[in-house]
Protein backbone atom coordinates (compact mmCIF):
# COMPACT_ATOMS: atom_id res chain seq x y z
CA UNK A 1 0.00 0.00 0.00
CA UNK A 2 2.80 2.44 0.85
CA UNK A 3 4.56 1.58 -2.40
CA UNK A 4 1.44 2.42 -4.37
CA UNK A 5 1.11 5.76 -2.56
CA UNK A 6 4.75 6.61 -3.32
CA UNK A 7 4.22 5.70 -6.96
CA UNK A 8 1.09 7.87 -7.23
CA UNK A 9 2.92 10.79 -5.59
CA UNK A 10 5.86 10.37 -7.98
CA UNK A 11 3.56 10.23 -11.00
CA UNK A 12 1.75 13.37 -9.85
CA UNK A 13 5.06 15.18 -9.35
CA UNK A 14 6.27 14.03 -12.77
CA UNK A 15 3.06 15.19 -14.44
CA UNK A 16 3.32 18.61 -12.77
CA UNK A 17 6.99 18.91 -13.73
CA UNK A 18 6.21 18.06 -17.36
CA UNK A 19 3.46 20.69 -17.46
CA UNK A 20 5.83 23.30 -15.99
CA UNK A 21 8.56 22.46 -18.51
CA UNK A 22 6.10 22.55 -21.40
CA UNK A 23 5.03 26.05 -20.36
CA UNK A 24 8.66 27.16 -19.98
CA UNK A 25 9.58 25.84 -23.43
CA UNK A 26 6.59 27.59 -24.99
CA UNK A 27 7.73 30.88 -23.43
CA UNK A 28 11.28 30.39 -24.74
CA UNK A 29 9.99 29.54 -28.21
CA UNK A 30 7.93 32.73 -28.19
CA UNK A 31 11.00 34.80 -27.25
CA UNK A 32 13.11 33.14 -29.94
CA UNK A 33 10.41 33.69 -32.56
CA UNK A 34 10.51 37.40 -31.80
CA UNK A 35 14.27 37.42 -32.38
CA UNK A 36 13.91 35.68 -35.76
CA UNK A 37 11.81 38.51 -37.15
CA UNK A 38 13.15 39.74 -40.51
CA UNK A 39 15.17 42.93 -40.51
CA UNK A 40 14.94 45.47 -43.30
CA UNK A 41 18.28 46.79 -44.55
CA UNK A 42 18.02 50.21 -46.13
CA UNK A 43 20.92 52.08 -47.65
CA UNK A 44 21.46 55.20 -49.63
CA UNK A 45 23.75 55.14 -52.64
Amino acid sequence: MADEKKLVEYLQWTTNELARLKKELAQRDARLAALREPVAVISMA
